[in-house]
């Protein structure tokens, strides 16, 4: 590993599909463009996904996903450059955080566990971190108000 073996890196990723669906909903640009509907949203991500999978047939997913809008002027005129279908695609990045830390130093947890299990989560990630937490205090941890689902459609309307 690049930078030893005492880094340690925890990422939380978000379901790429609801991340997706949130963003156009909370950057006014998207609706505005595509129409503040549901058929807009389609219309958003049927274009978004068409062109990005355009490139990878082209280029590959790694290569995509670091130099969409340099490969080709089509890519470039993609409206914000597949800005959003990039940030979800979580694999090539991983897998460079993995070359670059080594495969021991990164933790991925995936929000909707954090939240719907809280005590195992806590668990996994002080053990990770190289602590100890009795069962009894990880199981005591205050649990959240509401469910990934109802965060996820809360984070809709703002």
């Amino acid at each position: 590993a690049l930078y030893g073996e005492r880094v340690r890196l925890v990422a939380a990723l978000r379901s790429p599909v609801d991340r997706l669906e949130t963003s156009f909903w909370v950057h006014a640009h998207y609706p505005r463009r595509y129409g503040a509907s549901a058929e807009g949203l389609h219309a958003y991500v049927t274009e978004q996904t068409a062109a990005f999978s355009e490139c990878v047939g082209e280029h590959g997913a790694r290569r995509c996903a670091f130099l969409f809008e340099l490969l080709d002027r089509r890519y470039s005129d993609v409206f914000f450059h597949c800005d959003q279908i990039i940030r979800g695609l979580y694999h090539p990045f991983v897998e460079d955080w993995h070359a670059a830390f080594g495969s021991k130093a990164l933790l991925v947890l995936r929000v909707e566990d954090l939240i719907e299990r809280p005590a195992e989560a806590r668990r996994s990630l002080v053990a990770f971190l190289g602590g100890a937490v009795s069962a009894a205090a990880a199981d005591a941890a205050p649990l959240p108000p509401r469910s990934y689902a109802a965060l996820h459609a809360e984070s809709l309307q703002a």
